[in-house]
């Protein structure tokens, strides 16, 4: 047997929503019961609407999105979600004072994410005024993409990986000779590209930009600069990256992208500086005064206290990267179902 985890870190605005009541509550209902049914069991129906909703605050999830595997694991979570809470409406757990009281706590804790995305709704547009000129000049492109395989396993030095690179490189090759002989590209994407993603649209990579935030840890730098050189329909020999050899097809010429474009982008850049601005502003500024005599004992005030002080377990995990690596100490809470190996 085996577990996947859906953690609800993610999904609590979403839970919290269903105790709210009102119009609120029913314009929730609405949204998530919207769009195409995806899957149905033991009475619970989950629609495109849930998905959607998820997206439309989450882009780390936008964009796993895309891969039927993460979508199938996030809908599976999601009916394990709701089946579990329609159950605990049908005992009458959500009426329960004690629980209420949780719930009241938790909302103080969503609004504090909200904060946190508000605060970068604001900053994104003024950020794309900014430096639409430059940071986002992008240009369309598609891709074939060959992995070196990986090693096998036992293996004591570098030959075998020298190996599986040469032999990726000669398959990417290939694919540029099928090219080149004339085969249609939708064809050759089909046959050699290991990106599952895009293969089946065409290879279509979207718009990639010299300062787009995934060029550095890919090592794409070659292949972005070649790109902005290259015409439309224009294809490339194969150009190595850090997930191995691409062969890229300009699809449209470079364009300033619109803002709806690159909002997601930008808001996911923006995230961990706009929690230090807050944080700085309104926290670490600011001197805690200690009326607890124990406390005050403990050297209230000084580097130590404060400190402490940020660690505490009841900080709120914010959904960003420098957040998540360093809120190790903040509870989680997480929903495990088991699935019969197929």
């Amino acid at each position: 047997m085996k577990f996947k985890i859906l953690s609800l870190s993610l999904l609590s605005m979403l839970f919290l929503s269903h105790c709210g009541g009102g119009a609120s509550d029913a314009a929730f209902e609405t949204q998530i019961n919207s769009g195409k049914k995806l899957a149905t069991k033991n009475g619970v129906t989950i629609h495109q609407g849930y998905l959607d909703y998820i997206a439309s605050f989450e882009p780390k999830i936008k964009e796993r999105l895309d891969d039927p595997k993460n979508k199938k694991n996030l809908v599976d979570g999601l009916l394990t979600q709701e089946i579990l809470y329609r159950e605990s409406v049908k005992r009458g757990i959500t009426d329960m004072p004690k629980y209420q009281n949780r719930v009241t706590l938790n909302n103080r804790r969503t609004f504090i994410q909200a904060l946190m995305m508000e605060e970068v709704e604001k900053q994104a547009k003024a950020e794309y005024e900014k430096n639409k000129d430059s940071t986002y000049n992008k240009i369309h492109i598609a891709h074939i993409l060959v992995r070196p395989k990986r090693p096998a396993p036992g293996a004591k030095d570098g030959s075998d990986n020298d190996n599986l690179e040469a032999k990726a490189l000669e398959k990417a090759k290939e694919a540029k000779q099928k090219l080149d002989s004339g085969t249609q590209w939708e064809d050759v994407v089909k046959e050699y590209s290991d990106d599952v993603r895009s293969k089946d649209k065409g290879g279509d990579f979207g718009l990639i930009g010299k300062q787009d935030r995934r060029v550095k840890p890919l090592q794409m730098e070659e292949l972005v600069n070649k790109a902005f050189s290259m015409k439309v329909g224009e294809v490339s020999e194969p150009i190595k990256t850090r997930q191995g050899y691409h062969i890229i097809k300009v699809l449209e010429a470079p364009k300033v992208a619109s803002f709806e474009e690159v909002e997601d982008e930008i808001k996911m850049t923006l995230r961990g500086e706009v929690q230090k601005e807050l944080m700085t502003s309104l926290i670490d500024s600011k001197e805690t005064v200690y009326e607890d005599e124990e406390l005050k004992k403990l050297g209230g005030g000084d580097a130590a206290s404060e400190k402490a002080e940020k660690k505490s377990p009841i900080q709120l995990k914010v959904n960003s990267d420098e957040a998540s690596s360093k809120a190790k100490s903040a509870p989680k809470l997480e929903i495990k179902h088991e699935e019969k190996k197929e």
